[in-house]
């Protein structure tokens, strides 16, 4: 198979994930909207998809995508690990990158090869940045919630002073 067909078939893998991540992007807003919990599953799957794009089209030498799903992708790791929601700027700015990302994909399937850096993207770039700055300054911006998984070792007693009823599976980890 040619590099040519490898990156054709690419295109429409591409455009699905994208679609994707638009989808959880907006339930990720009405999360915020309603003040609601941190969704793991929810952040988890936006990092994987724009991960998923950026090192496919790594292989594929589409170094423009590289570059934009990269500070994507580095938003989203910096919400994950700290288990916070994006703000609504930062949906917007997810959300524009997804717009961008098609009309590249679209430019790939003419050309089919990468596409020039355009104004857009580096102001894409940009507008990241800003997010991951804004995020690294000032902790305390966004909702922190902690992830559900882990609310349950909240009871858990320190040595010497047993909690009661705990009920441990009888599995060995």
């Amino acid at each position: 198979m040619s590099r040519e067909q490898i990156l054709l078939d690419f295109v429409p893998e591409a455009l699905d994930l994208i679609q994707d991540s638009e989808n959880v992007i907006l339930d990720i807003e009405k999360l915020f909207d309603a003040n609601g919990d941190y969704d793991e599953f929810a952040i988890n799957d936006l990092f994987r998809f724009f991960h998923t794009i950026k090192g496919s089209s790594g292989l594929l030498k589409l170094e423009t995508i590289v570059k934009v799903t990269h500070e994507a992708e580095t938003l989203l790791d910096i919400l994950r690990k700290e288990t916070r929601l994006p703000r609504p700027e930062a949906c917007q700015v997810l959300l524009s990158v997804c717009d961008r990302l098609k009309k590249l994909f679209q430019e790939i399937e003419i050309i089919k090869s990468n596409p020039n850096m355009e104004e857009e993207s580096h102001l894409l770039i940009d507008l990241l940045k800003e997010e991951i700055k804004f995020l690294n300054s000032d902790p305390s911006s966004t909702i922190v919630k902690k992830k559900v998984a882990f609310e349950i070792f909240e009871d858990v007693a320190e040595p010497g002073h047993e909690p009661d009823n705990i009920n441990l599976p009888n599995e060995t980890i």
